[in-house]
């Protein structure tokens, strides 16, 4: 790797036919917005001089090194197709690389034989498996056959796993835990699309939403231990969190979303949501919540990378969609910025799906990203409490946690509230 590595991987990412969700973490590097606006072939402020790289800043950012330390701007080769679809394998610098990868089915992770750094890396390989059935995923770790449901959802059974499996469990009594449930630093909501339909220019409306929601209980179509109900944007962990209570956290508010609300000329809706369990039980609880204010929301249900790639694209036809998002690093502006600014909305790839884009508090979000430390946190704090209260363009649900499930032979679990799990950290039980 040289200086040159890095250079050529900002400017794949600023370039147009990238259409990369990185945009909103790099546009204050000198001449980046020119590159991405496809003014320029590549990015002015990224200079190479030998081995030495210097990336020039439109101003001061404190959190500039957290942002460019993000897996989005790890090292590639120099020769890396420029392809909006990405690449089934690409180079990794870590204690492992991706030997193969088959869209869909199956990633197969093998240890680097030419990295010889300090991380860990007690396992030859880690064969990751897509697609496995939840309910098949559960039997099989329980019986050893997999080690880890890394993605699998068991709504139904986590009370029975903390109970059996979990810290206070015999098994977690003796140093052997095989459920563990950790707090993310992240936020699940209804987010409410601005520029377009019942939505567009009516605040009173996406306040009633934010009313008529019932929080707790589409927390529980999750499953016990599934987090924390919520109401803002930041989530508790990041600087300037600041609970503030705008809407109700026990309930409904049904009578007062019905005054907010008022008399709805096009009650017909529609909500996308992925083909996950819990995103089907949340949706019917969207349907019976937003009825009592007169809406009709028809549920329109995709596969998860395909909800993304619709809501993303500017102009879809859609009136609410269920997101989540977990930290890229802990810093407000990958909350607030990242999800909310006007700025960033571009033709596809689109992390704003609310859409939300209002002048002044774009500019309000930009400078608030230039502050260092108290300011910088008071600043966030007063722009989470102004976007909930003010322009409601998401009706925030709940702060998530991560629950694992492991198999009896796997140990080291060392968890990371951004990363999860370490993978070089777990070893197999001798």
């Amino acid at each position: 790797m040289t200086g040159r590595t890095f250079q050529c991987v900002i400017n794949r990412l600023a370039n147009p036919k990238m259409q990369s969700q990185a945009l909103p973490f790099m546009t204050d590097i000198v001449g980046a917005q020119a590159a991405i606006d496809g003014k320029a072939s590549s990015v002015s402020g990224v200079k190479v001089s030998g081995n030495k790289l210097t990336i020039r800043l439109t101003a001061a950012h404190p959190d500039f090194l957290a942002r460019i330390a993000m897996p989005f701007f790890c090292a590639l080769p120099t020769n890396t197709p420029i392809d909006s679809s990405g690449v089934n394998a690409p180079a990794g610098a870590g204690p492992y690389y991706i030997q193969s990868r088959t869209p869909k089915r199956q990633i197969i992770l093998a240890r680097n034989p030419n990295y010889h750094g300090s991380r860990p890396a007690n396992m030859d390989k880690i064969i990751y498996t897509v697609g496995i059935d939840p309910a098949a995923a559960l039997l099989q770790t329980k019986a050893g056959q997999v080690d880890w449901g890394a993605d699998e959802v068991y709504q139904a059974d986590y009370a029975n796993l903390w109970a059996q499996y979990g810290p206070t469990s015999k098994l977690g009594k003796t140093g052997k835990q095989q459920f563990f449930v950790n707090p993310i630093l992240g936020v699940d909501y209804l987010a409410m699309n601005t520029s377009r339909g019942v939505f567009l220019n009516n605040t009173k409306l996406r306040q009633a939403v934010n009313y008529a929601v019932d929080r707790p209980n589409l927390l529980r179509q999750s499953g016990a231990y599934a987090g924390k109900v919520s109401d803002q944007v930041l989530p508790p962990g990041i600087a300037g969190y600041k609970d503030f209570n705008a809407y109700p956290l026990t309930g409904p508010n049904v009578a007062k979303a019905k005054s907010l609300a008022g008399s709805i000329s096009n009650p017909e809706i529609t909500l996308y949501t992925s083909t996950r369990p819990s995103s089907t039980l949340r949706a019917q609880v969207y349907q019976q919540n937003l009825s009592q204010i007169g809406f009709k929301v028809n549920v329109q249900q995709f596969q998860r990378a395909t909800q993304i790639d619709k809501e993303g694209t500017k102009g879809e036809p859609f009136d609410l969609t269920t997101e989540g998002w977990i930290a890229d690093y802990a810093d407000p502006f990958d909350f607030v910025n990242v999800l909310m600014s006007g700025d960033s909305i571009h033709e596809n790839h689109n992390n704003n799906v609310a859409y939300f884009n209002v002048p002044k508090v774009n500019a309000a979000m930009t400078a608030a990203g230039l502050l260092f430390g108290d300011k910088r946190a008071e600043a966030y704090a007063n722009l989470d409490q102004q976007i909930t209260t003010q322009y409601a363009p998401w009706a925030t649900i709940d702060n998530p946690t991560d629950r694992d499930f492991f198999s009896s032979r796997i140990g080291g679990q060392l968890f990371h509230p951004i990363y999860t799990y370490d993978l070089g950290s777990f070893y197999v039980r001798s």
